[in-house]
């Protein structure tokens, strides 16, 4: 996906995020909507962001967002215990100091 649509396309789900919240006639579905725009643009703009430098991303990192995401997956309950997995795998360093990869 090419950095430029995902600009575009984060910048009018916040767009019409902002209209369907605060111009238009707040009602429970607009509100709705209006939210669930607002954060998938803010999580696109996010995205965006980081675009450039996500080729440079280590190997244990994605291991560990993988391993997260999947205690999100099956119990949701346990996600703390998922991050703090994950983030132990994605630091990929050993007890010594150095780095395992």
């Amino acid at each position: 996906m090419a950095r430029p649509f995902l600009a575009v396309v984060a910048g009018g789900f916040l767009i019409g995020g902002l209209l369907l919240t605060f111009i238009s006639d707040p009602g429970p579905d607009e509100l709705a909507w209006g939210g669930i725009l607002l954060r998938s643009g803010m999580l696109m703009g996010a995205w965006w962001l980081v675009m450039p430098s996500a080729r440079n991303v280590r190997r244990s990192t994605w291991i560990g967002i993988a391993l997260a995401a999947l205690v999100l997956v099956v119990r949701p309950r346990l996600i703390l215990w998922g991050l703090f997995a994950g983030a132990i795998v994605a630091l990929g360093t050993r007890w010594d100091g150095r780095r395992s990869d």
